[in-house]
Protein backbone atom coordinates (compact mmCIF):
# COMPACT_ATOMS: atom_id res chain seq x y z
CA UNK A 1 0.00 0.00 0.00
CA UNK A 2 1.20 3.55 -1.05
CA UNK A 3 1.49 5.82 1.96
CA UNK A 4 -0.42 9.09 1.23
CA UNK A 5 1.98 12.80 1.99
CA UNK A 6 0.47 15.80 1.87
CA UNK A 7 2.10 18.67 -0.56
CA UNK A 8 4.77 19.82 1.78
CA UNK A 9 5.99 16.04 3.03
CA UNK A 10 6.13 15.33 -0.77
CA UNK A 11 7.92 18.68 -1.81
CA UNK A 12 10.13 18.07 1.30
CA UNK A 13 10.65 14.25 0.27
CA UNK A 14 11.54 15.50 -4.00
CA UNK A 15 14.06 18.38 -2.21
CA UNK A 16 15.71 16.07 0.06
CA UNK A 17 16.39 13.93 -3.11
CA UNK A 18 17.39 16.85 -5.22
CA UNK A 19 19.77 18.14 -2.73
CA UNK A 20 21.28 14.75 -2.05
CA UNK A 21 21.78 14.90 -6.23
CA UNK A 22 23.22 18.00 -6.12
CA UNK A 23 25.89 17.17 -3.05
CA UNK A 24 26.98 14.62 -5.46
CA UNK A 25 27.49 16.60 -8.47
CA UNK A 26 29.61 19.15 -6.11
CA UNK A 27 31.65 16.20 -5.00
CA UNK A 28 32.62 14.89 -8.04
CA UNK A 29 33.50 18.65 -9.52
CA UNK A 30 35.35 18.93 -6.19
CA UNK A 31 37.39 15.95 -6.39
CA UNK A 32 37.85 16.44 -10.41
CA UNK A 33 39.85 19.99 -9.19
CA UNK A 34 37.08 22.34 -10.23
CA UNK A 35 35.85 23.85 -7.39
CA UNK A 36 39.03 23.89 -5.62
CA UNK A 37 41.02 25.32 -9.02
CA UNK A 38 38.49 28.47 -8.84
CA UNK A 39 39.60 28.69 -5.15
CA UNK A 40 43.51 28.39 -6.15
CA UNK A 41 42.26 31.29 -9.06
CA UNK A 42 41.33 33.54 -6.51
CA UNK A 43 44.21 33.19 -3.92
CA UNK A 44 46.53 33.78 -6.58
CA UNK A 45 44.16 37.28 -7.16
CA UNK A 46 45.57 38.03 -3.59
CA UNK A 47 41.99 37.65 -2.41
CA UNK A 48 41.75 35.75 1.20
CA UNK A 49 40.38 32.32 0.98
CA UNK A 50 39.18 30.95 4.76
CA UNK A 51 37.70 27.36 4.96
CA UNK A 52 34.20 28.90 5.13
CA UNK A 53 34.59 30.17 1.55
CA UNK A 54 34.12 26.54 0.33
CA UNK A 55 30.54 25.87 2.56
CA UNK A 56 29.82 29.52 1.19
CA UNK A 57 30.22 28.69 -2.86
CA UNK A 58 26.53 28.03 -4.19
CA UNK A 59 25.89 24.64 -6.19
CA UNK A 60 23.22 24.85 -8.74
CA UNK A 61 21.75 22.03 -10.65
CA UNK A 62 20.06 23.29 -14.02
CA UNK A 63 16.93 21.00 -14.27
CA UNK A 64 12.69 21.89 -14.16
CA UNK A 65 12.35 22.74 -11.73
CA UNK A 66 16.45 24.31 -10.53
CA UNK A 67 17.74 22.68 -7.40
CA UNK A 68 20.00 24.97 -5.64
CA UNK A 69 22.20 24.90 -1.92
CA UNK A 70 25.19 26.41 0.01
CA UNK A 71 26.40 26.53 3.33
CA UNK A 72 26.13 23.64 5.76
CA UNK A 73 23.74 20.31 5.46
CA UNK A 74 21.19 19.84 8.37
CA UNK A 75 23.61 16.95 9.53
CA UNK A 76 27.14 18.47 8.83
CA UNK A 77 26.11 21.33 11.56
CA UNK A 78 25.16 19.17 14.19
CA UNK A 79 28.69 17.33 13.45
CA UNK A 80 30.22 21.12 14.46
CA UNK A 81 28.49 21.22 17.18
CA UNK A 82 25.86 23.93 16.03
CA UNK A 83 22.17 23.96 17.58
CA UNK A 84 20.55 23.83 14.20
CA UNK A 85 16.46 25.13 13.46
CA UNK A 86 15.34 24.30 10.31
CA UNK A 87 12.69 26.58 8.62
CA UNK A 88 10.71 25.52 5.51
CA UNK A 89 9.11 28.04 3.25
CA UNK A 90 6.10 26.84 0.43
CA UNK A 91 6.71 29.06 -2.74
CA UNK A 92 3.12 28.68 -3.80
CA UNK A 93 2.30 31.48 -2.51
CA UNK A 94 4.84 33.77 -4.44
CA UNK A 95 3.28 36.39 -6.60
CA UNK A 96 6.12 36.55 -9.19
CA UNK A 97 5.81 32.66 -9.30
CA UNK A 98 2.40 32.43 -10.09
CA UNK A 99 2.44 35.27 -12.83
CA UNK A 100 4.99 33.07 -14.36
CA UNK A 101 3.13 30.14 -14.03
CA UNK A 102 5.67 28.65 -11.52
CA UNK A 103 4.47 28.08 -7.91
CA UNK A 104 5.84 24.76 -7.03
CA UNK A 105 9.03 24.83 -4.79
CA UNK A 106 10.74 25.31 -1.21
CA UNK A 107 13.21 27.01 0.84
CA UNK A 108 14.51 25.79 3.36
CA UNK A 109 16.86 28.06 5.89
CA UNK A 110 19.57 26.18 8.08
CA UNK A 111 20.35 28.25 10.95
CA UNK A 112 22.00 28.75 14.66
CA UNK A 113 19.21 28.34 17.04
CA UNK A 114 21.10 30.44 19.80
CA UNK A 115 22.61 33.29 17.47
CA UNK A 116 20.42 33.17 14.74
CA UNK A 117 23.14 32.71 12.16
CA UNK A 118 22.76 31.30 8.80
CA UNK A 119 24.43 28.41 8.39
CA UNK A 120 23.00 26.71 5.04
CA UNK A 121 20.19 26.57 2.86
CA UNK A 122 18.78 25.31 -0.27
CA UNK A 123 16.23 25.98 -2.90
CA UNK A 124 13.64 23.48 -5.45
CA UNK A 125 11.98 26.00 -7.95
CA UNK A 126 11.71 28.42 -9.87
CA UNK A 127 14.76 30.82 -10.53
CA UNK A 128 16.81 28.85 -7.97
CA UNK A 129 19.87 29.39 -9.34
CA UNK A 130 19.32 33.02 -8.50
CA UNK A 131 17.89 32.88 -5.27
CA UNK A 132 20.52 30.92 -3.64
CA UNK A 133 22.85 33.96 -3.59
CA UNK A 134 21.21 35.46 -1.08
CA UNK A 135 21.60 32.86 1.19
CA UNK A 136 25.34 32.27 0.20
CA UNK A 137 25.94 35.75 0.85
CA UNK A 138 24.58 35.16 4.26
CA UNK A 139 26.56 32.51 4.79
CA UNK A 140 30.07 33.96 3.88
CA UNK A 141 28.89 37.24 5.57
CA UNK A 142 27.75 34.92 8.92
CA UNK A 143 24.22 36.89 8.60
CA UNK A 144 21.33 36.16 10.75
CA UNK A 145 18.42 35.34 10.16
CA UNK A 146 16.76 38.85 11.75
CA UNK A 147 18.97 40.34 8.90
CA UNK A 148 17.42 38.54 5.81
CA UNK A 149 14.41 39.15 7.36
CA UNK A 150 14.97 42.87 7.32
CA UNK A 151 16.12 42.92 3.97
CA UNK A 152 14.01 44.83 1.70
CA UNK A 153 12.25 42.56 -0.93
CA UNK A 154 11.39 44.04 -4.58
CA UNK A 155 7.52 42.92 -4.62
CA UNK A 156 6.95 40.82 -6.86
CA UNK A 157 9.77 39.17 -7.20
CA UNK A 158 10.90 35.16 -6.17
CA UNK A 159 13.26 36.77 -3.89
CA UNK A 160 10.35 37.80 -1.50
CA UNK A 161 10.24 34.08 -0.42
CA UNK A 162 13.39 33.98 0.52
CA UNK A 163 12.74 37.23 2.96
CA UNK A 164 9.51 35.18 3.95
CA UNK A 165 11.45 32.28 4.77
CA UNK A 166 13.97 34.40 6.88
CA UNK A 167 10.73 36.04 8.44
CA UNK A 168 9.69 32.73 9.73
CA UNK A 169 13.32 31.43 11.42
CA UNK A 170 13.19 35.09 13.08
CA UNK A 171 9.77 34.91 14.58
CA UNK A 172 10.45 31.42 15.36
CA UNK A 173 13.59 32.46 17.19
CA UNK A 174 11.74 35.65 18.96
CA UNK A 175 9.80 32.80 20.25
CA UNK A 176 11.58 30.59 21.14
CA UNK A 177 14.36 32.81 23.17
CA UNK A 178 11.60 35.56 23.50
CA UNK A 179 12.85 39.28 24.44
CA UNK A 180 16.79 38.43 24.58
CA UNK A 181 16.41 38.67 20.39
CA UNK A 182 18.04 41.73 19.73
CA UNK A 183 16.41 42.24 16.20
Amino acid sequence: MQAQYSTLETADRLHSAAIHLLRGLRKRDRESGIGPAQLSALSVLGHNIDGMSIDAIAGTVFTSPEVADVGLTETKAKLANRTVAVTRHDMRNNPRGQIAGQSQGMIKLIWDHESGQVLGGSIVGYRASELIATIALAVKASLTVDDLAQTGAVNPSMSESVQRCAERAANERVARVGSQVTL
